[in-house]
């Protein structure tokens, strides 16, 4: 079985360069400059604000207060949320716009021709319900989870 805790005398071909050696041997320069102090740390507050403006963007920006910054709510969440949906969509309707060539498409069995766009429309809604159900399917079951292990603890009380 191997040592694990192996000591200079394992090593008697790098003894010196194991020996201990003093700090000014080691080359450690301990003068009071470069001593930490015991107080507490200080951090400069005062925002960043460049002397002169910067044509090419390249500085940071200012920092802002956090009192002057608005709370996020659920509803301007949900806000954001819905004006991203709308651009979003009217980025879909001008794919589908733009892309009005006949296909012919096939699916069990079925055949039938409809446009490229409302095609590759209806295979990532497809997709997107199939997502949906998966993502539905594990919050029940996590929720049915949650439900169990409190129904638990109230019987361990």
């Amino acid at each position: 079985m191997p040592k694990t805790n192996r000591t200079p005398e394992d090593f008697p071909e790098h003894r010196e360069s194991l020996e201990p050696q003093s700090e000014t041997e080691a080359g450690v320069d301990l003068e009071p400059s470069t001593t930490l102090s015991s107080g507490p740390a200080t951090v400069d507050t005062e925002p960043y604000v460049p002397a002169e403006p910067d044509p090419e963007g390249l500085l940071p920006l200012p920092v802002q207060d956090t009192e002057d910054r608005a709370q996020s709510t659920r509803l301007a969440r949900l806000w954001t949320a819905t004006v991203i949906s709308v651009l979003l969509l009217i980025l879909l309707i001008v794919f589908i716009a733009q892309n009005q060539n006949p296909v012919t498409v096939q699916y069990f069995g079925l055949r039938g021709e409809i446009s490229l766009g409302l095609a590759l429309f209806i295979g990532a809604l497809g997709g997107a319900l199939v997502v949906a159900a998966i993502g539905a399917a594990r919050v029940i079951q996590l929720r049915a989870t949650a439900r169990r292990k409190r129904k638990a603890e109230r019987k361990s009380r």
